[in-house]
């Protein structure tokens, strides 16, 4: 069952086990007497339906972690030597009283954010963006009476310089 997926089609472990727990999933839906299949099978059919996946023929979890080795996690302590490593480099900056001691300590703490949010590659790659985007109006807007308070700080400003106002 296990070796064409493997050996053939080249198939991940975790694949080959997700296969097998639909396949497993659903012949225990087919068995459950609360539904009325077996009967139903028996009498179509002349048999009744069994289950296939067993733990004795079935791919079995043999490593903490099957992906590739270039997105495996730390472990507990890599990441610790990591976090360390990172703090060891903003005191080797402030100590050399050279430039980059501010951006170490901005990795550093960016570090511990990231591992302590438990946050993805995907939501770390913008992290360093301002959302400015939330406070922008759609360019149809403009001529409206809204107005953005950016446009507003300007009428402010403009006014106050023209000493149209508070003599």
């Amino acid at each position: 069952m296990v070796a064409p997926l493997t050996g053939e089609k080249h198939l991940a472990p975790s694949t080959i086990r997700s296969y097998q727990g639909t396949v497993r999933l659903f012949s225990e839906f087919l068995i459950d007497g609360r539904y009325g299949w077996g009967p139903a099978y028996e009498e179509a059919f002349g048999t009744f339906p069994v289950a296939v996946c067993h733990k004795w023929n079935t791919i079995a979890h043999l490593n903490d972690y099957e992906g590739g080795p270039e997105a495996k996690p730390f472990t507990r302590e890599q990441l610790q030597l990591f976090l360390d490593y990172a703090d060891d480099q903003v005191d080797r900056a402030v100590r050399a009283k050279r430039k980059g001691a501010l951006a170490a300590y901005r990795d550093a703490t960016l570090f511990k954010v990231i591992y302590g949010w438990g946050l993805r590659r995907t939501e770390t790659s913008k992290l360093d963006l301002v959302d400015s985007e939330a406070t922008r109006r759609p360019a149809s807007s403009a001529g409206t009476a809204r107005s953005t308070s950016a446009t507003a700080r300007r009428r402010r400003v403009s006014r106050h310089a023209g000493g149209t106002c508070c003599r």
